[in-house]
């Protein structure tokens, strides 16, 4: 089982896609993009979630990386208490949770090089 704590934490950073916390200018920089997607995945977390990321410091940012790779190693994940704490601003539904959420990680990975 995993700690409330590293859910919060995960909370904390999808928070950049929950339609109770996006502002209008944000949402127009998303608007359109398929959640489903790959590539529009991608261009909404260089358009919104690295920016907002850049404000944590380094230990907030270490804690949120490593819940999030704590939840993707395990096989059985399937993110549904997380994404049951936030509704997504994208029109369409999310199909993939833990596809979605490995390719923050790779994004993540990606600004570490």
């Amino acid at each position: 089982m995993k700690s409330r704590k590293k859910i919060a934490y995960l909370v904390s950073l999808l928070k950049v896609f929950d339609v109770n916390f996006v502002n209008e200018e944000d949402y127009a920089k998303i608007s359109g993009l398929n959640v489903n997607g790959e590539v529009d995945v991608r261009k909404a977390i260089h358009a919104l979630m690295i920016p907002e990321f850049a404000y944590y410091s380094p230990v907030a940012q270490k804690r949120m990386l490593g819940s999030l790779r704590a939840y993707l190693s395990d096989d059985v994940e399937d993110f549904s208490e997380l994404f049951d704490r936030i509704e997504l601003i994208f029109d369409e539904y999310l199909l993939d949770r833990r596809r979605f959420m490995s390719i923050i990680q790779d994004e993540w990975a990606q600004l570490d090089n």
